[in-house]
């Protein structure tokens, strides 16, 4: 983790409990893993389980920030499923994910209206 962050490739933020990975570590993992749908579902259930099921209040605060937090991952996993379908062995959507794009849309909607 020194050696990473030293060389700028991993980035903390110590008050919030968070770290950012650049972007060619994170291919270098994507192509190195062995089960790259465990993964996928993996990172999935972890930002369903971070984002409310159901925009309850377009004025709760909390709730717009953990969404304005986590949307982003959430495009990157999109991102990274779209990539994976032209591959030999593209991931496979699942319900959870499914859910997951159906709740960051519905946000998006209600933050930006057409």
């Amino acid at each position: 983790m020194e050696e990473l962050t030293h060389h700028a490739l991993l980035r903390k933020n110590l008050d919030q409990g968070t770290f950012r990975i650049h972007r060619l570590v994170q291919a270098e993992y994507r192509a190195r893993t062995e089960n790259p749908q465990e993964t996928f579902e993996a990172a999935t259930k972890l930002l369903l389980a971070k984002l409310p099921r159901e925009l309850t209040n377009k004025f709760d605060d909390e709730e717009w920030l953990l969404y304005e937090r986590y949307i982003p991952q959430a495009l990157a996993l999109a991102g990274n499923y779209n990539d994976s379908q032209t591959k030999p062995n593209p991931l496979m959507p699942n319900m959870d994910f499914v859910t997951l794009m159906a709740n960051s849309a519905k946000w998006v909607a209600h933050t930006f209206p057409v």
